[in-house]
């Protein structure tokens, strides 16, 4: 789906979340869910108590496993767990989730507010190659470099622009197009693993 039609489901270029997608698939996936619910559950996501990686851990917890939420049924307070996605059935097509495909999605760091659009070449505004939604959740972010680009694609050489002086987080984790991923004993690639010291 081309950007432009993305960025008009969204307030600005600092909201990720495509609200009326989610919206609809929190309903869709918990059938006794109403709009007005939807929208807190929205709202508890996107204002967490939580920051830096105990945050990150909160919303895969919630994910993944779903979001308790008090609501009124009947006169007396229930506690039903919010599911995000149909895990059950994955496939397009076939189960309950939506999935969106975009490139370029635009989004600007930094605690700005306001509608005003940053120009094409403005360090604030980030733009992935591709992005994965599935139900509104931008879940896979990608950046896909042309193997034609020797200067990139030199073994251990990558490391995003946006990345470079960043800390030794990322130099420990520079990854190159041209090496297939290795695994670490622990089952997932290498790079993403804990660096030995």
């Amino acid at each position: 789906m081309a950007r432009e039609e993305l960025a008009a489901e969204r307030d600005d270029e600092r909201h990720m979340l495509l609200r009326g997608r989610l919206t609809s698939a929190l309903m869709r996936l918990n059938q006794w869910m109403t709009e007005d619910q939807a929208q807190r559950v929205i709202f508890n996501l996107q204002h967490l108590d939580e920051t830096g990686l105990a945050r990150n851990q909160a919303i895969h917890e919630y994910l993944a496993l779903g979001m308790p939420l008090t609501v009124d049924h009947g006169g007396r307070q229930e506690t039903p767990t919010v599911r995000f996605f149909d895990f059950d059935h994955p496939e397009p097509g076939v189960g309950l989730n939506e999935y969106v495909v975009t490139t370029q999605f635009r989004v600007r760091r930094g605690s700005e507010r306001g509608a005003r659009r940053a120009s094409e070449d403005d360090e604030r505004v980030v733009k992935p190659d591709l992005v994965l939604f599935v139900d509104g959740i931008p879940l896979v972010v990608m950046e896909a470099k042309a193997p034609t680009l020797l200067e990139v694609c030199r073994p251990g050489s990558f490391t995003p622009p946006r990345f470079e002086g960043r800390g030794s987080f990322m130099r420990r984790r520079s990854i190159s197009c041209c090496e297939p991923p290795r695994s670490s004993p622990w089952g997932i690639p290498a790079w993403m693993a804990k660096p030995e010291t």
